[in-house]
């Protein structure tokens, strides 16, 4: 049900904050379980500016990291309302990670998790398993097992807003910031949430909860419980708000197909209810041996913001890339922003690519705004063919976790009083490195498919790597999970270590960043979560 206030005469066996992919998960799979649930959720069923607000004088260097206003999404649903629906397990490579004395920062198994990866591609939608790793094909130092798969829903908050809203054991509370707890006396259980709604202050009394919003947000939240508790609770002393991962992504390079009918291979394809799309990567033992870090490659257009394209369909799609909200529309805000490019805009140059061919024009983009708007399921995307075979090439890839890159407690307060962050985030010299390093590799691997041509010299790649790293989107590491109280925020089944009924469940617990969107492994780490609390004390109220 949908509360417009708290509910003083029920009690719930759990509380959830936050309703972003992450918060739903650990609902629905609760309320599958048996268990009631009380939702909250500091945003409205639409996006509004006063909740964005809560958020939106955090204080970063956009040279790296976006603005708050585009990284954090407060409404039902979250940020499933600008992602693309891309979904990427982790890699066995990333669980296989260690600290520089040899000790695994992952306290569970990537195999562990493969159960919770299916019923998690079932909860986005996409039949059949999607993109969980596909039988290895792999060439020479080339990987071709990793697949990513598309939600043919993207957002998920519409896909459960009716079920939410008629579910007798999920109760949604919108419009209701947390803004604090009171612990026990001992300070090992929160008695209670402080919630901030409509103009008024409540205290609602919870034998359990779980913070899932976003890794900033849920960082925030326990930092501030920690300066108004800092005798009793430490949150792993250094570990809380230090580490903080994104990853680094862009083009330096374009590819060059032997064979231009090996698009086939390469473009999104469809999968039963969902699209996929093959990636490239290096096989882990050469990353080993190498000493790179995790990085995927995939074919991509051209920028669309240069009109030097000439393509009359590309600068159509720009023009829509410029509009947030038709924009947002058609793809995920991270990727919008890069396409858009950097103001001013040269608008008459591409409106000169649309007159060259007007007709073409219209039926080409007709095309794309069926395919992405209309048909079922959804392309996601779309890569522009052509007969020379030659494409952009797409990279993303790890960042490696360092205590220089943190948050912190501003001195500067929302208007609910909770102190905003001070966000320092940076790229080391080996994420960078390694970037370059990784399309060395690959341009060998390629050898006889295809051939790359980077888009600068050699002592230029540091450069063009750096001017494009920029992230924000992916917050991973600042409540990072471990076995040890003293290096990590969280246990391996995500309870903080030193209260007992408090469980965090955002990105910002997974200890390295890999080389996929986090998304989707978190998703099935709630469902992970929900589970184990189905069968503890602390999952009954």
């Amino acid at each position: 049900m949908m509360l417009q206030g708290p509910d003083p005469g029920r009690r719930f066996d759990m509380a959830v904050v936050g309703s972003g992919p992450a918060g739903l998960a650990v609902a629905l799979a609760l309320e599958a379980q048996g268990r009631s649930v009380l939702l909250l959720e500091s945003g409205a069923r639409e996006e509004s500016t006063a909740a964005a607000a809560l958020s939106a004088g955090h204080r970063v260097d956009e040279a790296v990291h976006v603005g708050a206003d585009r990284a954090i999404c407060r409404g039902f649903g979250g940020t499933s309302r600008w992602w693309g629906g891309r979904c990427v397990p982790f890699d066995p490579v990333d669980y296989a990670r260690t600290d520089p004395d040899g000790r695994r920062l992952w306290p569970l198994d990537h195999a562990g998790m493969a159960d919770f990866r299916r019923r998690a591609f079932a909860f986005v939608g996409i039949e059949g398993g999607g993109a969980d790793r596909a039988p290895a094909l792999v060439a020479t130092g080339l990987d071709l097992s990793s697949r990513e798969a598309w939600c043919p829903d993207k957002f998920l908050g519409g896909r459960y807003l009716a079920h939410v809203a008629a579910s007798a054991d999920i109760a949604c509370w919108l419009g209701a910031t947390v803004t604090d707890v009171t612990l026990d006396e001992a300070c090992r259980r929160i008695r209670s949430l402080t919630v901030q709604a409509d103009g008024a202050v409540h205290e609602v009394a919870v034998p359990c909860v779980v913070l899932a919003c976003g890794g900033l947000e849920t960082t925030r939240l326990l930092l501030h419980l920690r300066a108004r508790h800092p005798g009793p609770l430490r949150f792993g002393g250094a570990a809380l708000g230090r580490t903080y991962m994104g990853h680094l992504f862009g083009s330096i390079a374009s590819i060059a197909l032997h064979d231009p009918a090996a698009i086939e291979l390469l473009d999104f394809n469809r999968e039963g209810n969902h699209y996929i799309r093959q990636r490239l990567m290096l096989p882990e033992a050469v990353q080993r041996r190498e000493g790179l870090l995790n990085t995927a490659f995939w074919l991509d257009n051209p920028p669309f913001s240069d009109p030097r394209h000439g393509s009359g369909l590309l600068s159509a799609v720009w023009m829509g890339m410029i509009i947030p909200p038709v924009g947002r529309r058609l793809v995920a805000e991270a990727i919008r922003l890069k396409h858009a490019g950097p103001a001013p805009y040269p608008v008459w140059r591409h409106a000169g690519n649309m007159l060259g061919d007007p007709l073409g024009t219209v039926r080409s983009i007709s095309g794309v705004l069926y395919d992405h708007l209309a048909a079922r399921p959804r392309r996601p995307y779309f890569l522009l063919r052509n007969t020379a075979g030659r494409y952009a090439l797409h990279f993303h890839a790890e960042q490696e976790p360092r205590a220089q890159s943190r948050v912190s407690l501003s001195d500067r307060c929302d208007r609910l009083g909770v102190p905003f962050l001070d966000i320092d985030f940076s790229y080391s010299g080996r994420d960078v490195e390694s970037a370059i390093r990784t399309h060395k590799c690959l341009a060998a691997a390629l050898e006889g498919f295809a051939r790359l041509d980077f888009h600068a010299p050699d002592d230029g790649l540091e450069a063009l790597v750096r001017a494009q790293g920029q992230d924000g989107y992916h917050q991973l590491g600042t409540t990072r999970m471990g076995d040890d109280p003293a290096a990590s925020v969280v246990d391996r089944d995500l309870k903080v270590h030193e209260l007992d009924n408090l469980y965090l469940c955002a990105s910002s617990v997974f200890p390295t960043s890999g080389q996929a969107n986090p998304t989707f492994e978190l998703m099935a780490y709630a469902i992970r979560l929900a589970e184990h609390l189905a069968a503890s004390a602390n999952g009954r109220g």
